[in-house]
């Protein structure tokens, strides 16, 4: 399920869809609910947020993983669209299903160069 919000004022006000956020032209988030409509291999995986006390350091996310890829984001017409974070183990394909967010993490995290 998704959860849509749009921005207004440096308020983030609950908006029925994605299509309202269009139609309203103003800066929007989209939260997917935990574990509703994840990926099969992000569950297997235990991807989740990250909490510095649980993981034992502020640097165990997937911000600073070896796995995570900038891939080009195509449109249904096949026209490059823009830029997104995808992860090698989890998969690079094109959907939203498949982002990886900078303050998460999961059971296959490695250190990578930073």
């Amino acid at each position: 399920m998704l959860v849509c919000y749009r921005l207004v004022s440096w308020n983030i006000q609950p908006v029925g869809s994605i299509c309202d956020l269009f139609r309203l032209g103003s800066s929007w988030v989209v939260e997917m609910e935990e574990g509703k409509n994840m990926l099969k291999k992000k569950i297997e995986l235990n991807y989740r947020r990250a909490v510095i006390a649980a993981e034992g350091s502020r640097f165990k996310r997937c911000k600073f993983c070896k796995h995570k890829q900038l891939i080009e984001i195509k449109g249904c017409g096949g026209n490059m669209i823009g830029h997104g974070h995808r992860c090698a183990i989890i998969g690079l394909e094109n959907s939203n299903r498949y982002v990886v967010q900078d303050d998460h993490v999961c059971d296959r995290w490695e250190k990578g160069s930073w």
